[in-house]
């Protein structure tokens, strides 16, 4: 008996090790197939885009079969004068997600107030670190322009020898308004010191009234001019800066317009044609023209009848 038992045994152990023979001959892990990689602009490299508009520019990746695996394309500042976080942003990495077959990246153009020439930047998509697909990588260049907007300050500080002593000019209340060729108010500043409107080169070309007034002297009597001045200035273009010094036209002593004073106020007529602004003052003495980028357009006429009180 003691002999059956372990013949069995050998037996036994004979068969599991049969069962377990398998090598998986033809089996194998799965692996990304050769595909190729193609870039695509959905903008134009030859176009300035102004930073007023605040453009997003889009590139597409696209494979020409898909994948098992992510393909993820690095991006990277080359070169430039423009800075990114202060007049673009980019994306730093496109991925083309397992299966699909493109993936879009942005490029975002920022607005600042600052003039500089006409800058660019250079961005390197792919680079060795591509993988999943066969890409070559590629440069693309951006342009930006500045801003067509055009701003109009009204500024009066300082201060006088006042009803309570020493006064703060400021306190004086003088407002902007924006008045279009229907009568129709589309600008207003009201409650700053100094007040400030922008007229937007994507606003409708028109003949636009710039209305500068004293609303009230808040009881001052002194028999003073109001250090009123008004700035006319293309926030991105090269177009000098004209201020006008408009004092003379509001005398402290006479009181605003809330104060029954019905002349305590002056006039400019704004042509705006496309990015070209020409201002004329209440007399027609042109006072300031500015057209985007283009300095031949300057200053021609620099008149203020300075008899008005």
């Amino acid at each position: 008996m003691k002999n059956i038992k372990i013949k069995l045994l050998g037996l036994g152990l004979l068969l599991t090790m049969s069962c377990n023979t398998d090598d998986h001959t033809g089996d194998s892990t799965r692996t990304t197939s050769d595909a190729k990689a193609t870039l695509n602009l959905n903008f134009s490299q030859s176009t300035v885009y102004n930073e007023e508009n605040q453009d997003v520019l889009t590139y597409t990746i696209s494979l020409d079969k898909p994948q098992i695996a992510d393909v993820v394309a690095y991006v990277s500042l080359v070169s430039g004068t423009a800075t990114e976080g202060e007049d673009f942003n980019y994306d730093h990495s496109i991925t083309i997600p397992a299966y699909q077959l493109s993936a879009t990246g942005s490029i975002s153009i920022l607005y600042d107030e600052t003039y500089e020439p006409t800058e660019t930047f250079t961005l390197k998509i792919g680079d060795e670190r591509f993988a999943n697909a066969n890409f070559d990588p590629q440069e693309i260049t951006v342009q930006i322009g500045n801003s067509d907007n055009l701003r109009i300050e009204l500024s009066w500080d300082g201060t006088f020898n006042g009803n309570n002593g020493s006064t703060d000019f400021c306190d004086i209340d003088m407002d902007l308004e924006l008045l279009d060729s229907g009568g129709n108010y589309v600008e207003t500043s009201y409650s700053s010191c100094p007040e400030e409107i922008i007229i937007s080169s994507l606003m409708p070309d028109d003949t636009y009234t710039l209305v500068v007034s004293l609303w009230t002297n808040d009881g001052e009597t002194a028999a003073i001019n109001i250090p009123a001045n008004v700035e006319f200035s293309k926030i991105g273009g090269q177009t000098p800066t004209e201020s006008l010094d408009v004092s003379n036209y509001f005398l402290l002593s006479d009181g605003g317009l809330d104060d029954g004073n019905s002349n305590a106020y002056i006039e400019y007529t704004i042509v705006k044609t496309g990015q070209t602004y020409t201002i004329t003052d209440q007399n027609s003495a042109q006072v300031f023209q500015g057209r985007y980028n283009n300095i031949s357009q300057a200053i021609r006429t620099k008149i203020l009848n300075k008899n008005k009180k």
